[in-house]
């Protein structure tokens, strides 16, 4: 009777044993899963979560500009095309969500469509560089993209912006030098080019200097081999560089 009862209470002495195992396990187990849920819950979504097909939103498509501040928000109408909204989108929504700062870039009444919209990041030497200012060129709605442009120029996180020219036939290379002022070249005329400069501090243009350029041909002139070469226009040159 003794030995029964001593090999019944070894068997609840291990069962207890066991009990107590499965239960730690049990709770490691979750312990794990919860934390592994709040740390994905908290992390930031990958940028192709951002505006894609993950994440639809009617008509729109977002993109992340990365500013020194934070990220601003770009919101446009299109689909995304190598990472570049604004490319099919008439207009712009920005918002900066540090500071809640937010704008159109061109007014709601639809009269204006940007044909360019560019980040210009600081100098290439830091090592993350952030964009400090953009470049938008706009033209009448109606107009096709050759069409007389309006320059704008917007600063990165402030969002506060100017209109800089307008009636313009090009603009090319903006280049930020420093912090706070970018350089751009404007064409207001066929035949005539100035280099801008603008103080982001401020947005007011510090200097216009007019540009030298080569007197156009009036006839055709012939290459070494004696073959006539195109006869120079005089168009503004189409915008080749990359902002």
């Amino acid at each position: 009777m003794t030995a029964a009862r001593s090999k019944l209470d070894s068997f609840f002495v291990w069962l207890n044993r066991f009990n107590a195992i499965g239960i730690g396990i049990a709770l490691v187990c979750l312990i794990v899963v919860g934390s592994a849920a709040l740390y994905s819950r908290f992390q930031e979504p990958p940028s192709e979560y951002f505006g894609d097909n993950n994440h639809k939103l009617g008509p729109y498509a977002g993109e992340e500009i990365q500013t020194a501040s934070g990220p601003v928000a770009a919101y446009g109408i299109g689909n995304l095309h190598d990472g570049l909204v604004s490319i099919n989108s008439p207009n712009l929504s920005l918002t900066h969500l540090a500071s809640g700062r937010k704008r159109l870039v061109l007014p709601k009444d639809g009269k204006k469509r940007i044909i360019r919209f560019e980040t210009i990041k600081s100098t290439p030497d830091l090592a993350k560089p952030f964009a400090r200012a953009y470049v938008a060129l706009a033209v009448e709605a109606a107009d096709k993209a050759d069409g007389k442009i309006e320059l704008f120029v917007g600063t990165l996180p402030d969002l506060d912006q100017v209109s800089v020219a307008r009636d313009l036939f090009a603009v090319d290379l903006a280049t930020l030098y420093g912090s706070d002022k970018l350089a751009i070249i404007i064409w207001p005329k066929p035949d005539q080019a100035q280099l801008v400069t603008i103080d982001l501090g401020t947005l007011r243009i510090q200097d216009t200097e007019a540009i030298p350029l080569p007197l156009p041909q009036s006839a055709k002139a012939a290459d070494g081999a004696g073959q006539a070469v195109r006869r120079a226009t005089d168009a503004a040159p189409a915008n080749h560089f990359e902002f």
